[in-house]
């Protein structure tokens, strides 16, 4: 079983190692990623936020989604990333994640993803 909670300083080793692990992240986008993720547990003052789904036996991550309100905005944010690992994919734990950051922000909010080819 996969319990949803917000991800703590202690989870940045998983969540690097997670993202190497996607192969559709380019180089940049890994290292991009792994910025995001220490600003987004470096300080509570940050707009990043971090939901991870953590696996209920052995306690890893089986995946993360972070996100983020949009500047100057109302009820707007982006999806900056979700992952899940390759041995994982394909068992719903993405849906969960979108889902937890759905409950997360609530009704009436806009989520915006920009996706690459």
């Amino acid at each position: 079983m996969i319990t949803l909670r917000s991800a703590v300083p202690a989870d940045q080793t998983q969540l690097f190692s997670l993202v190497t692990t996607i192969d559709n992240f380019t180089p940049e986008e890994q290292e991009l990623a792994q910025e995001v993720i220490h600003a987004g547990l470096g300080s509570e003052q940050n707009d990043y936020h971090i939901l991870v789904g953590v696996d209920d036996r052995d306690k890893t991550i089986s995946g993360f989604i972070c996100y983020g309100p949009i500047p100057i905005s109302i009820q707007r944010w982006d999806l900056y990333w979700i992952a899940v690992p390759p041995h994982q994919s394909r068992q719903g734990i993405g849906t969960m994640l979108l889902r937890g950051m759905e409950e997360k922000l609530g009704p009436g909010e806009r989520v915006y993803v920009d996706t690459s080819s």
